[in-house]
């Protein structure tokens, strides 16, 4: 009689304290249930970025002004970037504007011949702008009927790099508008590659074996650099899907090309 009590006793307390472990596992589980979307929010809010764009009109018969503008620049104290253009089609001519705020002069921009330009700008202290607030402009001259300026932001030959008064690197997203135009869609550049898109194959007649092509990704890292054509083609079959420029250079002209690989 005791003996069966003693069993029947002991199961009861296996159950209570198995059911009160379940309990418990349960209730920690919902914890961190709970807690990660919240953690997964805050990890997508440090995300942070400052957006470039490039607004050019037409101001005389053979001159193009850009202003290079800015949104969510917020206690920035560092920003670099290099931006080009078609060699073969638009010429530089000067940096007629800048902004007070930045206290930019000369030593901030080096021009080259062959179509860049280098942008190298830092702060002491951290500096906001309105967002569409121009940082500077740029003045261009080449063919009246252009219908894009051809810019384009570029990592080469400086990285593109943002950084916050927290030491924070920010990502950069940049917008491209045509001439007099709303839109802000990119024209393509320079000569045209076919087919666009394709698996990782262009071809143009006018490539040849004395162009060298380097590739850079949406963000302007060079991924390959001095690539060879081949009896007008470029092969980037080892390269994965997405969307590139291709900055193809020659001793006198450098174009950018923009295609898009799909496999």
């Amino acid at each position: 009689m005791y003996s069966l009590l003693y069993q029947i006793l002991n199961r009861k307390i296996y159950f209570s304290i198995l059911l009160l472990s379940i309990i418990n596992f349960a209730l920690l589980k919902a914890q961190n249930f709970e807690s990660y979307p919240k953690r997964f929010l805050a990890e997508e809010e440090s995300k942070k970025s400052v957006t470039l764009i490039f607004e050019p009109r037409q101001t005389k018969n053979n001159q193009y002004l850009v202003d290079v503008k800015v949104k969510d620049f917020t206690a920035i104290k560092a920003l670099q970037f290099t931006f080009e253009w078609d060699a073969l089609k638009m010429h530089y001519s000067d940096i007629p504007s800048t902004n007070k705020n930045l206290s930019l002069n000369e030593d901030n921009f080096y021009n080259s011949n062959a179509g860049t330009t280098e942008f190298n700008w830092t702060s002491p202290n951290g500096v906001t702008l309105a967002n569409n607030e121009i940082i500077f402009k740029v003045l261009l001259y080449g063919n009246p009927r252009l219908q894009d300026t051809l810019i384009k932001i570029s990592g080469f030959p400086l990285e593109i790099s943002c950084q916050n008064d927290l030491g924070e690197e920010l990502g950069i997203n940049v917008e491209y508008h045509g001439i007099n135009a709303i839109s802000r869609v990119p024209t393509p550049v320079g000569q045209e590659l076919f087919p666009n898109p394709s698996e990782g194959i262009f071809y143009d007649e006018w490539l040849n074996p004395g162009i060298k092509i380097d590739v850079l990704d949406s963000f302007g890292n060079t991924i390959k650099s001095d690539l060879t054509a081949n009896d007008g083609m470029i092969d980037l079959l080892d390269v994965d899907s997405g969307t590139y420029f291709l900055r193809i250079k020659k001793e006198d002209f450098h174009i950018v090309e923009k295609v898009v690989i799909l496999k």
